[in-house]
């Protein structure tokens, strides 16, 4: 009875022991299964973990890029301002136009001397006629209209509601003129001895480029446009063309020797009338 006591005592043993190997190898192959599963999470968590770095070090690069893009335009705009002559100019008459006014305006005009007044020289193109003032003259310009060279003016419309110019020529009269022969003569006048006939030209100059008369060629000159005037010069001799011009516009013209004999020339200031070419304003609203 001991016998058979003992060894169902030791065969429960045996399976006892083989039910604990069987569990450790389960416990193992738990085991195995999580250190993998956490071996391809961590790789997971890595792998994102880079993407994210390199992706961090694309956008910092990208902006430190186009931070140097930015300087690199500012730069340069510093070092090249736009001409401040190009500028659009502010209007000096805010709201005048919601006022009403009397129909029709109040007759009123104001003379607008050329502030560009230069001379081309076609068989120099590329050369800049000096103005070679008169003894005595400080403050002026030289209009001279002879075969080769011509004189270019340009001005600009002043005011609020003076919107109708008329470009305007005045001659002196003989009287007027002590000695024709001298550049420096009484109105600062020289008539050529024959025939004195004057093309006037419009310039086909864009509406917002103003001319440098320190500059100006015959190469460099805007493009001859439509022929306004034909002028058979004398003592006395007075001629007007009249042209609508808004506020702050520019407006370009050429004198051109219609023939050989042509020879014109006079110094003219920003007070005398005469000799001149100006535009008067006429009101218009």
């Amino acid at each position: 009875m001991s016998f058979l006591v003992s060894l169902f005592r030791r065969s429960q043993q045996h399976y006892d022991r083989l039910a604990s190997d069987s569990s450790e190898e389960s416990t193992s192959s738990k085991t195995s299964s999580s250190e993998d599963l956490l071996e391809k999470d961590g790789g997971k968590k890595h792998e994102a973990s880079s993407n994210t770095i390199f992706y961090l070090t694309l956008v910092c690069v990208v902006c430190t890029l186009i931070n140097l893009l930015v300087l690199r335009v500012a730069e340069y705009k510093e070092a090249n301002p736009p001409p401040l002559k190009n500028l659009r100019r502010p209007s000096q008459f805010p709201g005048l136009d919601k006022i009403e006014r009397p129909v029709p305006p109040i007759e009123r005009s104001i003379i607008n001397f050329p502030f560009v007044v230069g001379r081309v020289d076609k068989q120099n193109p590329r050369k800049v006629v000096p103005e070679n003032a008169p003894d005595g003259i400080a403050n002026g310009n030289r209009v001279k209209v002879v075969n080769r060279i011509s004189t270019v003016l340009q001005f600009r419309a002043l005011d609020w509601g003076m919107e109708s110019c008329e470009l305007t020529v005045r001659i002196p009269g003989e009287d007027m003129v002590v000695d024709n022969g001298k550049s420096n003569a009484t109105a600062s006048f020289v008539f050529g001895p024959t025939h004195n006939h004057v093309y006037v030209h419009t310039l086909l100059a864009p509406h917002d480029k103003v001319l440098d008369g320190r500059k100006l060629t015959y190469a460099s000159m805007p493009e001859l446009g439509d022929k306004i005037g034909s002028l058979h010069l004398d003592y006395g001799f007075e001629w007007s063309y009249t042209f609508p011009c808004a506020m702050d516009s520019l407006h370009a013209f050429a004198l051109v020797a219609a023939d050989e004999s042509t020879h014109v020339e006079w110094w003219q200031d920003k007070q005398s009338l005469l000799p001149a070419i100006y535009i008067e304003q006429h009101a218009t609203k």
